[in-house]
């Protein structure tokens, strides 16, 4: 078995993972929940209560698999980042009814 010393990585080895509890689950379980599995918290997106939490990239799969299998997990997932679109829809109406004039389509 693993120590959490070692899975646990330097920040630039960690990976992010979003979790939710059932409404039923305490802070107080969370946290041993979590520490069980090597990873540690991030930040706590209050008005949905999703919990960030950072995690080494070894372990990652590891990680979200064990608190898939908890009863008291809602969802797990990888946290990541969506790459906008290159290109505009080929939907003839979608400059209709999008606002297309700035943001990620100015100067199309």
């Amino acid at each position: 078995m693993l120590s959490r010393t070692r899975l646990w990585c330097s920040k630039l080895d960690a990976v992010r993972v979003l979790v939710h509890y059932k409404p039923d689950v305490s802070p107080e379980a969370k946290s041993q929940i979590e520490g069980r599995v090597g990873a540690h918290l991030h930040q706590t997106i209050p008005d949905i209560g999703v919990r960030v939490l950072d995690v080494g990239a070894g372990a990652r799969a590891h990680v979200e698999q064990a608190l898939r299998d908890r009863p008291e997990a809602d969802f797990v997932e990888l946290d990541g980042v969506v790459q906008p679109q290159d290109n505009l829809p080929n939907d003839p109406s979608f400059p209709a009814n999008y606002a297309v004039g700035g943001g990620a389509w100015a100067g199309r």
